[in-house]
């Protein structure tokens, strides 16, 4: 997502937290939702290697996204989505709510 805000409006990250998937003990996916942001950022903390399956699916492309450690995934917060399951391992991504802001 091409983030665009005017010259009077900032960035603002509102909440951000760590999602820990888990294929043998806890959550092992996330059902499609839209978050309550305007733009919502997904960072991996972990390599691909340490679990299968996960990633970002996106209803609008019918695909599911991930990256490499310290990759970033972008979208508009209305878009539905969802956490695809992870089938082994474990999986671990930071998630960032973020808002624009109008400025004086």
């Amino acid at each position: 997502v091409n983030f665009e805000i005017d010259e009077n409006s900032r960035l603002r990250i509102f909440d951000a937290f760590l999602v820990k998937y888990d294929a043998a003990t806890g959550q092992k996916r996330l059902p499609l939702h839209n978050d309550q942001s305007e733009y919502s950022l997904t960072i991996a903390m972990n390599p691909m290697e340490e679990y299968e399956g996960g990633g970002t699916y996106f209803c609008d492309t019918n695909e599911s996204i991930k990256t490499e450690v310290g990759g970033v995934i972008s979208f508009e917060g209305d878009l539905l989505h969802a956490g695809t399951m992870i089938t082994k391992g474990t999986r671990y991504i930071i998630v960032c709510f973020i808002y624009e802001e109008q400025i004086c």
